[in-house]
């Protein structure tokens, strides 16, 4: 669990103020923490969007950490190592797109998703129990039109 107890839960996108409210500090846990018990699917369908190089790794312990996605998309420029194969024994949907840059990637492979709601996360990124538990309590029923989440990096 993250120091700070806000970065394990969502916050609604600010609608009243027409000036744009920053997201809060960045404070998501990166901790390789087993994932999430299964739970069943919420009433609102989500998309999980990587894109992905060379990536085998990371991206087992990314994809377990949303295992409530009703969709995993995984975008691939081109890996050299078994990334594509691997997404694919694990449920994803592998597009290949050559690299794009890394917004342009990321808008193509959202594009890409068939639900409405997204999560986009980076192969080498997971989400914390406490965070996996609140979005699915927020996909129960979508009164924002999106929300936010505050992110920990850990660079070593």
């Amino acid at each position: 669990m993250s120091e700070n107890p806000a970065a394990d839960e969502l916050h609604p996108e600010q609608e009243q103020s027409s000036e744009p409210t920053p997201p809060p500090p960045l404070e998501e846990s990166a901790d390789a923490a087993s994932p999430p018990e299964p739970v069943p699917e919420p009433s609102i369908p989500l998309s999980l969007v990587i894109i992905t190089k060379n990536a085998a790794g990371q991206l087992p312990s990314c994809l377990a950490s949303v295992p409530f996605a009703q969709e995993i998309l995984v975008v691939d420029s081109g890996s050299q190592d078994n990334t594509a194969s691997l997404a694919q024994e694990l449920g994803a949907r592998v597009i290949y797109q050559e690299w794009l840059g890394y917004g342009r990637q990321k808008q193509y492979a959202v594009e890409q998703a068939t639900h409405d709601w997204v999560l986009c996360l980076d192969a080498d990124e997971q989400l914390s129990p406490e965070l996996a538990d609140s979005i699915q309590q927020a996909l129960k029923d979508a009164a924002h039109p999106a929300w936010q989440f505050a992110r920990s990096n850990y660079f070593m």
